[in-house]
């Protein structure tokens, strides 16, 4: 499996790779290599090698040591700069797999579907293609960017074997603008857990002594395209609650210094992280789980992201942008509101009318927990499996 980040947050390929060693396949993961990282590791059956992408001997130079470049001079020697550890990462993983090829390369990502495909085409196996996001519709990539990654999705994704999707609309657009057959929908889902218990962790991690107070949680990353500033302005809108941010990302500074500007302190609290396998335990401690996402783009519009499902295995009524894959989801199944992200009174009123009536809020309670009979990995793994029998398949047929 081939990942572009370092692994340690990725839900989704932890989760399949869990999967698959626990059925007997032997997995590697090859990732990146971080400041909070090992260069192997060993977990739940599985391998994880990272590879370094900077430059072997070079050191990053510190603010303080020249002066600051212009905004645009800037940017472009960080595009540069992701460009050429992009190249670095392919480089370094290609020897990885020259040396130790597989039967089957499992693509997270168009940024590393090129790799899978130059090891299919040097020795053999099969390929497959897991869509995390629309990269091509991403709003933060320019034109030209847009328009590379696009004739290259066209060719590679033709050359997959197997092509994986994390929400029905996606695959939908995947197959319309490519005229390929329609993806598998392997969605985000969670562990259904044994018990449902509430928990204090949030409020005891904050230091929150009233267990009257409700939490109301986003969780993932600081991000631009999430609208979190208008998440932040909608809790001088609400009745009663405070507004938790548990994550972290770029945009976490500009939040913080929101919150005191806004004078929001003692509404809006900050928490770094937690694993992957702990989420949803913290998201029982909330009363409402907020997703949101603004229309940067057609990937947001179209997301069904990890912590909607979290929060539905959680047993939390939910409030989210009012996008169709998101609406069908959280009204369609009577787990809570949708709202306007663009507006900070909209988010404030979907929270309010779900934590407004104690009877209604219990009913989209156990809404969300009858949901999480249908949302869970269990049976999304099941899908995942399918596809990896079928491709072990044509791979005995070809050494028998």
């Amino acid at each position: 499996m081939f990942v572009y980040n370092s692994c340690r947050h990725d839900a989704r390929v932890l989760k399949e790779a869990k999967t698959l060693a626990e059925a007997g396949h032997d997995v590697r993961i090859i990732a990146v290599l971080d400041e909070d990282t090992e260069p192997y590791e060993e977990r739940d059956g599985f391998r994880i090698l990272r590879v370094d992408t900077s430059l072997v001997g070079k050191r990053p130079v510190s603010e303080g040591g020249r002066p600051q470049s212009p905004g645009l001079w800037r940017r472009l020697r960080a595009k540069i700069s992701s460009f050429f550890a992009l190249l670095r990462y392919y480089r370094r993983a290609w020897r990885i797999v020259k040396d130790e090829p597989g039967d089957i390369y499992q693509c997270q990502d168009l940024i590393t579907l090129p790799l899978g495909y130059r090891a299919k085409r040097r020795h053999g196996g099969r390929l497959v293609y897991d869509v995390y996001e629309l990269t091509t519709e991403l709003a933060y990539i320019s034109r030209l960017e847009r328009a590379g990654w696009r004739v290259l999705e066209r060719f590679l994704i033709h050359r997959a074997d197997e092509v994986i999707a994390t929400g029905t609309y996606r695959a939908e657009y995947l197959s319309r603008k490519y005229k390929i057959a329609a993806p598998t929908v392997i969605l985000n889902c969670p562990p259904r857990l044994a018990a449902k218990a509430r928990n204090r962790a949030l409020r005891e991690k904050l230091g929150l002594t009233d267990d009257a107070v409700p939490v109301i949680l986003y969780q993932g990353g600081f991000i631009p395209g999430r609208g979190l500033d208008n998440l932040v302005l909608a809790a001088a809108h609400l009745d009663r609650g405070v507004l938790v941010l548990m994550g972290w990302g770029p945009l976490e500074a500009g939040l913080r210094s929101l919150v005191k500007k806004e004078g929001l302190e003692r509404r809006v609290y900050f928490t770094g992280p937690v694993a992957p396998d702990r989420v949803v335990y913290y998201c029982m401690s909330a009363s409402v789980g907020v997703v949101i996402y603004q229309r940067t783009s057609l990937n947001n519009y179209y997301a069904t992201p990890n912590k909607l499902y979290e929060y539905i295995s959680a047993g939390l009524p939910v409030v989210s942008s009012d996008f169709p894959a998101l609406k069908e989801v959280v009204e369609g199944y009577g787990l809570g509101y949708t709202f306007d992200p663009d507006e900070p009174e909209s988010i404030a009123a979907a929270i309010n009318r779900v934590l407004a009536d104690d009877q209604r809020y219990d009913t989209m309670r156990k809404n969300a927990l009858e949901a999480a009979r249908i949302f869970n990995w269990e049976i999304e793994s099941k899908k995942l499996l399918d596809i990896y029998q079928r491709m072990s398949h044509h791979l005995d047929d070809r050494t028998a």
